[in-house]
């Protein structure tokens, strides 16, 4: 749900930046998302596993909320505000499609809901001609705003989200802080004693 509402979003503001400053500004954006996306879904994952998933929807938000942020306020830095969103949409591709959906379709056919998902996301860009009529002539900034606020709600929705790893990697984890903190009471304790 979440990452199909920040499917939509960009696809809203794709529009607004085609019509603010033209097709080929998008494309040379796109690009430069995809360069800097590609290497870091490799540490996306990597941050997931070591980390957890809250962190890296946080961390992931904040680069896209940011983003929107630098566009905002340099309107003319698309280069700053490619990489960002690229670093943003690389960790919610990972975090959603492959991690959420995976776990999602555990025991079943993990290809066939991951094509769904990814589906859902390339039918929503090739739509974007066919909504562009619909979406209301807002100025840039306005649009910003309103992307921003929806950024908002997603990121609410995922900071009050219990952690979506599953219970037994939480269960060691809390048995490793717990072992680490006897370890370092014990060594308080006999250091105390001698």
């Amino acid at each position: 749900m979440i990452f199909l509402l920040f499917s939509i979003v960009d696809g809203i503001q794709q529009i607004f930046i085609v019509r603010s400053y033209g097709m080929e500004t998008l494309r040379v954006i796109g690009l430069i998302e995809f360069g800097v996306a590609l290497p870091i879904m490799v540490l996306g994952g990597w941050f997931i596993d070591h980390y957890g998933r809250r962190p890296s929807y946080a961390f992931s938000f904040a680069c896209v909320g940011f983003a929107y942020l630098t566009l905002g306020a340099l309107p003319k830095c698309w280069f700053l505000y490619a990489i960002l969103d690229g670093i943003g949409w690389a960790l919610l591709t990972v975090c959603f499609i492959l991690v959420i959906w995976g776990d999602i379709a555990y025991g079943v056919s993990r290809s066939v809901y991951i094509a769904i998902c990814l589906a859902s996301a390339l039918i929503l860009s090739g739509l974007r001609d066919f909504i562009a009529p619909l979406v209301p002539h807002y100025t840039f900034l306005q649009a910003l705003a309103i992307a921003l606020f929806f950024l908002f709600i997603a990121a609410v929705f995922v900071v009050t989200a219990p952690e979506t790893l599953p219970e037994e990697i939480l269960e060691a984890r809390r048995v490793k802080r717990y072992i680490r903190a006897a370890l370092k009471v014990k060594e308080e304790f006999e250091k105390r004693g001698s």
